[in-house]
């Protein structure tokens, strides 16, 4: 099957799945604090790409585990992700999220902080009553990963790496990690013979989703405000790549992250070096970290769900949003 009806095919099969996740709760009782009900749904029931639980569904068909079996850990993978959204919007000081005031201007700081912490442990429990001790060892590592990923990248505000290496290194543990357990949680269940080079592939699709994420983030899509990471005072992997090549930039804006402060003007001056060559660049070398993921699903059964995952690293190449 063509990669881009694949794709098409196994997202409109799992969409009724994963439209039935409609609340955050799950099958819970509402918190005691109303509040934290309100902060979990302003985000939730914004929804999202919800990607983390169509894997659930797609890879679980592909090791043929019954969808009601994989309902939990779909909602799980969401949970957690939208947990880590509202943590990173009080990092971030962000404003907006999909489209409409972020949580921590809605309701301040402190609350979206509590309400990511009760997700969290609501998906923890809930994985760990499910009662499948490798599924919940590896949420609870691919947590720790999220945590290290974004600690590192925090770390590295108002800085100029030396290397590129270090944001493979962030791009697989905050982004990849999450991906990696949503996919493994049907071959885990089945003990599919497949799984570990399935690691690998979420492992390389992760690295593309993030520096895919971060070209959005320089030359700007339909839902996302250009350079909010520059403004951030971070230096994504697109734009580490830019001041390599415009070696001129970089004792400029080093003067202003030790200020801790990017005007606007600043961001303008960087965003003028951006040229279509350079852009063209980044896809193309998007493309070339496709084809290693690509090659990864080589080792996995032929089937619809393989053929979707290929259309998949497609779209993140010439993703728009």
């Amino acid at each position: 099957m063509i990669p881009s009806v694949a794709v098409a095919a196994a997202f409109e099969r799992s969409r009724p799945f994963v439209n039935a996740l409609s609340s955050y709760r799950y099958e819970l009782e509402p918190p005691e604090a109303l509040v934290v009900d309100q902060v979990c749904r302003s985000l939730w029931d914004r929804r999202g790409k919800r990607l983390r639980s169509h894997l659930v569904f797609w890879f679980g068909e592909m090791a043929g585990i019954p969808e009601g079996h994989l309902s939990l850990y779909a909602w799980a993978a969401e949970a957690v992700h939208t947990a880590t959204l509202l943590h990173d919007d009080v990092i971030d000081m962000g404003t907006v999220r999909r489209g409409e005031p972020s949580a921590n201007v809605l309701f301040g700081n402190t609350l979206p902080v509590l309400s990511g912490d009760y997700l969290l442990s609501d998906a923890v429990q809930r994985v760990a009553e499910k009662g499948d001790p490798q599924l919940l060892a590896g949420l609870c590592a691919a947590l720790k990963q999220l945590v290290c990923g974004e600690s590192l990248q925090y770390e590295l505000r108002f800085t100029v790496p030396k290397s590129e290496r270090i944001y493979w290194k962030i791009a697989e543990l905050k982004t990849a990690s999450l991906l990696r357990w949503s996919a493994l949680v049907g071959p885990e269940l089945a003990q599919s013979s497949w799984r570990f080079d399935l690691a690998v592939f979420m492992r390389t699709f992760g690295q593309l989703f993030q520096f895919s994420d971060d070209l959005l983030d320089v030359i700007g899509s339909e839902d996302k405000e250009a350079w909010v990471d520059l403004k951030e005072g971070k230096l994504n992997f697109i734009t580490w790549q830019l001041l390599d090549r415009r070696p001129e930039l970089t004792p400029y804006l080093q003067q202003h992250f030790e200020q801790k402060h990017i005007p606007e003007d600043v961001v303008r001056q960087v965003e003028r070096a951006v040229s279509k060559d350079f852009v063209a660049e980044m896809r193309e070398r998007l493309g070339s970290l496709a084809k290693q993921a690509i090659q990864c699903l080589c080792y996995l059964p032929d089937s619809r769900i393989r053929s979707a995952a290929e259309g998949l690293v497609d779209l993140c190449v010439d993703r728009t949003r």
